[in-house]
């Protein structure tokens, strides 16, 4: 069983800063969107940071070495994750901390690939290993992180049915598409179809991807390395080098149908029914 883990935490959380139109969102929730990580926004039972839900299912699905990759501006959420090993709570988790480094050219990290490659080069004994890695700002379960862990395949992916994630209905042209073959091994990855498009492969059944992976770092390190920059968001995008990966290896990848939802923290707009999600876990 994989009992390590990326967590991707170091993007500049753009669309979480903007505000939206409409909305009762406490005014304390408004300043933590503007100022903090995503995924240390006090959106939890007693402003627990949303962060720490994560955490609770990680280890809860058997994890036992963590590893956060950080924006250099972060000044928070290193000290508040040795804060809570201090109190008593997730002894059983080693943490460790990589840096997405900003190219002097760049404003902002260059994109989900790049953060994983520069973690794992900066943790040699990660090179050599599977793992699995996913977002700070979304909640995966226990149950999901548990199957990727204990999968006997080296790369696997969980394909969501979006009927079952209860997110917003536009949000679906906004994940990447997983194809499969009869066997449930991907064939490609399809990033911000158009609306049509969009809805012959939902009616085909195909899920969608939350960016949770599991990776074995040799087979996917040199696809990490190729990513080139994509056109519309000028980042190297993971879903890339898992593309570039199957069409050079086929059935490379495995797919888990998944059909649960994913409390996401996209938006401004998100903090209030996260906030009520959350009420129904225990951290």
């Amino acid at each position: 069983m994989t009992t390590r883990l990326m967590i991707m935490a170091a993007g500049m959380s753009s669309r979480m800063k903007k505000m939206p139109v409409g909305g009762d969102i406490p005014p304390e929730l408004i300043e933590q969107a503007r100022l903090l990580p995503k995924s240390m926004i006090g959106v939890g039972v007693d402003g627990r940071p949303f962060l720490e839900y994560l955490i609770t299912e990680v280890a809860a699905a058997g994890i036992r070495e963590v590893l956060m990759v950080l924006n250099p501006m972060d000044t928070v959420t290193e000290p508040h994750i040795r804060a809570i090993q201090a109190e008593g709570r997730f002894l059983d988790l080693i943490f460790r901390f990589a840096i997405q480094y900003i190219a002097p050219e760049r404003t902002k990290p260059s994109g989900t690939a790049d953060a994983v490659l520069q973690a794992l080069e900066q943790m040699p004994d990660w090179q050599t290993e599977r793992f699995l890695v996913c977002n700070a700002d979304n909640l995966y379960s226990r149950k999901v992180l548990s199957l990727l862990a204990s999968s006997p395949y080296q790369q696997v992916l969980p394909a969501y049915t979006f009927e079952a994630l209860g997110l917003p209905e536009d949000r679906y042209r906004n994940l990447a598409i997983i194809k499969t073959d009869a066997e449930g091994y991907v064939t490609d990855l399809i990033e911000k179809p158009d609306r049509e498009a969009a809805q012959v492969y939902r009616e085909a059944g195909f899920g969608v991807s939350m960016n949770a992976y599991a990776l074995f770092a040799p087979t996917v390190l040199p696809f990490l390395r190729k990513v080139p920059y994509s056109p519309m968001r000028n980042e190297k995008e993971l879903p890339v080098a898992i593309r570039l990966l199957i069409q050079t290896r086929p059935k490379a990848v495995q797919t888990i149908l998944v059909a649960e939802p994913v409390p996401d923290l996209t938006g401004m707009e998100d903090l209030i029914a996260v906030r009520e999600k959350l009420a129904q876990y225990n951290v």
